[in-house]
C-alpha cells in the first residue's frame, strides 16, 4: 500500500491521516504495518513537511489505540513505513546499498548541506 496521496494529509489534516491510517490496520491487520511504503510524489506539497511530520509527531491518540485496539507507532514502524518495507518486498539489503552509494554526487552534495527550498529546480528566481 502505497501513501503517495494520503502523506499530503499528514500536515493538512493529521486527524484525516490518522484515520485513514488507523482504517487500514483495522481492516488489513498488523501485517499492514509491514506493507505499507511512504511517497509523496511532490504532487501538492513539498515532500519534506509530511515526512517531517511523520517522523517526528505521528502517533494513534489514545483514544483511537484503545477504540481500534491498534499498535504504537514505535521508530522501528516508522522506518519500516520510510523505506525498509519497499527494501524488503524487492529483496534489496540496505546495508549493501548503503555502501554502494557513499561518496556519489548525492552524497557529495548532502556533505555540503541543505540547500534553499526550491534552489535546485529550474525555477530558481522565479518564486521569489
Amino acid at each position: 500500500m502505497n501513501l503517495e496521496t494520503t502523506s499530503n494529509l499528514a500536515v493538512a489534516k493529521p486527524g484525516a491521516f490518522e484515520r485513514v491510517i488507523a482504517g487500514l490496520i483495522t481492516h488489513a491487520g498488523e501485517g499492514a504495518l509491514d506493507r505499507l511504503m511512504w511517497a509523496s510524489g511532490a504532487t501538492v506539497l513539498h515532500a519534506e513537511p509530511p515526512l517531517r511530520w511523520f517522523w517526528e509527531r505521528f502517533q494513534f491518540s489514545p483514544e483511537m489505540r484503545e477504540r481500534e485496539g491498534l499498535p504504537e507507532i514505535t521508530e522501528e514502524i516508522k522506518r519500516k513505513i520510510l523505506g525498509l518495507n519497499y527494501l524488503r518486498m524487492h529483496g534489496l539489503d540496505v546495508e549493501a546499498l548503503a555502501k554502494s552509494i557513499e561518496g556519489d554526487e548525492f552524497a557529495v552534495k548532502r556533505a555540503k548541506g541543505k540547500p534553499e527550498p526550491y534552489a535546485t529546480t529550474y525555477s530558481k528566481g522565479f518564486a521569489e
